[in-house]
């Protein structure tokens, strides 16, 4: 395997207990045999640079590489978790676009992983953002809860590939800024309503869907960079009437069929004693079928 040149191969061999000083009739090691090849990413699995945690825990990666950025995201896929930077043998913080050679790392070095601990942070409206913390702490992303469809980017392009019946089932949200590309995904998490089975994200040549996890009256999706977004899906409308017992004032709350997410924001409102706090239900409710945003 050194001899052909099968990096992963001689990982394998490694992984399952070969021996990395055994030595052929000419008293060849595997390195040697990879050195006279020049096979320099079997080398690098040979001879391999040691990243560890401050926790204890350690991996060997392929001294090999091009970059410090390259050797530091093997040693992100080792150890399962997201490093925020290396630091090199003389104790100092490692720049990813050096070369091994100029962070003088050497086969057999250990470096030192400091992390990037991920983060959960809560913008409101139940909507919340996860990603790592040196993502919040050099974008600085945010997210604005839009009031108006028409508000969206480019909504009525937005309408024209919406599936027939889908309607925005969620709130509308602006995610900034949108001109970066994040060298980490951006988990955004965000309400609801019943129906939601599609996200839709804006780009610069209009509005595509996106891949997102619904579960619960709640959705998921990752993100390397910003956008407008919102979730959609067919519904139907239904009408709760309120009125004020001493006066002649009435309210009207359309509400999303069996939606468990209206239901809570309704409640909400009732507590509420400028909106429905002092105003009596009346019903029954009317169903009243479905709708679009271009309808009056």
């Amino acid at each position: 395997a050194a001899q052909e040149g099968y990096a992963t191969v001689v990982e394998q061999l490694l992984a399952a207990g070969a021996a990395v000083d055994a030595v052929d009739n000419e008293g060849r090691t595997p390195y040697d045999v990879a050195k006279q090849k020049d096979e320099r990413k079997v080398m690098g699995v040979l001879d391999p640079v040691f990243v560890a945690l401050l926790s204890g825990r350690s991996c060997k990666c392929n001294s090999a590489h091009a970059t410090v950025q390259d050797l530091k995201e093997e040693a992100e896929r080792k150890l399962a978790t997201t490093i925020e930077h290396l630091i090199g043998p003389d104790m100092q913080p490692l720049n990813g676009a050096m070369t091994l050679q100029e962070a003088n790392i050497l086969p057999g070095n250990i470096l030192t992983a400091v992390l990037d601990p991920v983060v959960l942070k809560d913008f409101g409206h139940g909507i919340s953002m996860r990603t790592a913390q040196s993502v919040f702490a050099e974008y600085g992303p945010k997210i604005d809860v839009l009031e108006d469809w028409k508000d969206l980017k480019d909504s009525s392009s937005l309408q024209k590939v919406l599936p027939p019946g889908h309607v925005a089932l969620s709130q509308l949200l602006r995610l900034s800024p949108e001109d970066v590309a994040f060298p980490k995904p951006v988990e955004v998490e965000m309400p609801t309503c019943v129906g939601a089975e599609s996200v839709w994200r804006s780009s610069a040549t209009g509005w595509e869907p996106l891949g997102a996890k619904f579960s619960d009256g709640r959705v998921v999706v990752a993100l390397s960079h910003f956008c407008d977004l919102v979730a959609t899906g067919p519904c139907g409308l239904k009408a709760v009437g309120f009125i004020d017992p001493h006066g002649a004032n009435a309210k009207v709350a359309l509400l999303h069929v069996a939606c468990e997410s209206c239901q809570n924001s309704l409640e909400h409102l009732c507590s509420d004693a400028d909106m429905l706090g002092s105003f009596k239900r009346c019903g029954p409710s009317v169903p009243l079928g479905t709708y679009r945003h271009d309808e009056d």
